[in-house]
């Protein structure tokens, strides 16, 4: 994402301006919890960058307005990128289906994403699992069927990433979810 173009006054506006370049979208909450400054000044500075037209609105988080400094145009070509990346399709399919197996989330995927496996859908799973985004409705028996998983964490249309580093993070919310030998 390029970053816009403003240089903050003073130390407080710098600290607020770096926490929202650094995310997606920020509610006037999120700056609150993030950068200890008084309600008067964050309200000034967020009305300052919406008069510079730096500071965009760019959706709703139940009844919060939500504000981003970004390209909404990129973010938006962002977004199709992950729903249409292989994870996405299996996502998709996962939110559909609810109650599924790799094998039927496979053939749901397969004619948009033939090189996809049904190993790569059956470890995709296997993640989704530990990050609790899933739970086993039936156990594998080898050999005889596969697990069937239920959905239990629909966090919304932007797929869970896993990263190189087995790392899960959430598309909607940019949490990390699961990390490989580690608790949060």
């Amino acid at each position: 994402m390029s970053q816009p173009n403003f240089t903050p006054k003073d130390d407080i506006e710098k600290l607020m301006w770096d926490y929202i370049v650094s995310k997606t979208s920020v509610t006037h909450a999120d700056i609150k919890g993030a950068v200890d400054v008084t309600d008067y000044r964050r309200t000034n500075f967020v009305a300052k960058l919406k008069r510079l037209k730096v500071l965009h609105k760019c959706g709703k988080q139940g009844i919060h307005d939500l504000f981003t400094v970004h390209d909404t145009e990129a973010l938006r070509r962002n977004d199709t990128e992950k729903r249409q990346s292989p994870q996405g399709g299996m996502w998709a399919s996962m939110r559909v289906l609810r109650d599924f197996t790799p094998i039927e989330v496979h053939r749901a995927i397969l004619q948009r994403h033939p090189d996809i496996t049904e190993k790569v859908v059956t470890l995709y799973c296997q993640k989704l699992l530990k990050a609790e985004y899933l739970r086993v409705v039936q156990t594998a028996k080898i050999g005889v069927r596969p697990a069937r998983y239920k959905l239990i964490n629909d966090t919304g249309p932007l797929p869970p990433q896993v990263k190189h580093k087995q790392v899960i993070i959430d598309g909607n919310n940019g949490t990390v979810a699961h990390v490989d030998g580690a608790q949060l």
